[in-house]
């Protein structure tokens, strides 16, 4: 399958979402879908540097794997669609390896079919349609086996876009429902909004009344624009001059580095600035790493003070395995707004599964405005 590269919203996503929904399923229904599973693995391998020093990088190849049995807990999924994150592109750029060794499989959220199911199993049955969510990833293969927990049922129609929804939705949700508290008709700064996570919080923030103000790359703003989610648009440069007299209720952050500092100040009395990664460091030298992840941490304890303010992180993993429940909790809610057309998913493009080093490429350039997913079948 051709890489479909463009921007899908509204009805056009629709109309394509349930399109490729029926041609995977009419696939499957003529092929054998219970076959050889094979993973996507990131595994070591070493390059030199230019200062002679030996570097560590990951190297992206597919692994045929037996899948093993079942846990008690397990549910077993054929997998149809993946989502691909950023966490998937700091893992392939070599970055924050030491939370996540390799080797290791890629892919923290995919759609499928039930496969088998074990012993403790009553929810889901063989033939559930599920999207699942695992923040330690291991969802990128033809055949996966994750926990009873981080999995949800869907109906058949939302085989696709169920994709484009739990790590966008959720972590837009957690930053400004659970961690930064909105209210109504409060003010937005999403530094960083042309990604998943930056346009799922547009809609959020519209059902609460508020605006959102966003910044991007020059050259995704008339893009962004098309979608008609964001108040108004800046670029990374025009943080520090056209919106340095506006304050924000709150502020998400995606980037890290010097741009804590300047978000603190763009805060109003009693605002909140929610960190949300460090894509900053990406595609960097270790030195520029580490030079970025130290100007994010020069945060003054006196600033907060004085200024009444709140700084934050949001890390959706680490909810999920402290409060399990909210898993479930937050997709029941996600998909009751999509359903009353309250939430409008962005589509950047689908690449087929044995393609995804091109579409991590993709993210790690910067080229998309919303989502990626991969095509399994």
């Amino acid at each position: 399958m051709a890489n479909e590269s463009l921007v899908y919203t509204n009805e056009k996503l629709k109309d394509f979402s349930l399109r490729i929904t029926r041609e995977v399923l009419e696939k499957c229904d003529s092929n054998d879908c219970s076959g050889t599973s094979i993973f996507a693995v990131l595994d070591k391998s070493s390059e030199q540097s230019s200062n002679g020093k030996t570097l560590v990088k990951p190297e992206l190849k597919f692994e045929t794997r037996s899948v093993p049995p079942l846990n008690p807990s397990d549910v077993q999924v054929k997998v149809f669609f993946g989502g691909l994150n950023f966490s998937d592109v700091y893992k392939y750029d070599g970055r924050f390896l030491q939370y996540t060794p390799l080797p290791l499989v890629l892919g923290m959220e995919c759609s499928g079919k039930v496969e088998a199911v074990g012993s403790h199993v009553k929810e889901f049955e063989i033939g559930d349609f599920v999207v699942c969510y695992n923040a330690d990833g291991g969802l990128f293969g033809t055949s996966v086996i994750i926990d009873r927990t981080l999995c949800y049922k869907i109906e058949k129609d939302h085989l696709f876009i169920s994709c484009l929804l739990p790590t966008a939705y959720m972590t837009a949700k957690l930053a400004l429902f659970d961690i930064a508290r909105i209210d109504e008709r409060m003010s937005v700064l999403f530094n960083g909004v042309s990604g998943s996570v930056g346009l799922a919080a547009a809609d959020l923030v519209a059902i609460m009344g508020g605006l959102i103000y966003g910044t991007c790359s020059e050259q995704k703003i008339e893009t962004v624009k098309g979608t008609g989610k964001v108040h108004k648009l800046f670029t990374y440069k025009q943080l520090e001059t056209e919106l340095k007299d506006t304050r924000f209720d709150i502020i998400l952050d995606t980037h890290g580095g010097p741009a804590i500092t300047h978000c603190i100040n763009l805060l109003k009395p009693f605002g909140t600035l929610v960190i949300l990664g460090a894509a900053g460091v990406v595609s960097s030298s270790a030195e520029d790493e580490a030079a970025w992840l130290q100007a994010g941490s020069s945060i003054q304890s006196v600033d907060l003070v004085t200024k009444n303010i709140k700084v934050a992180g949001a890390h959706l993993g680490n909810t999920l395995k402290h409060y399990p429940s909210h898993f479930n909790n937050s997709m029941d809610k996600i998909f009751s707004l999509l359903d009353a057309n309250q939430i409008k998913p962005v589509l950047h493009g689908v690449y087929p599964f044995l393609e995804v080093e091109s579409a991590i490429k993709v993210l790690l350039e910067r080229k998309n405005v919303g989502k990626i997913v991969l095509r399994f079948i």
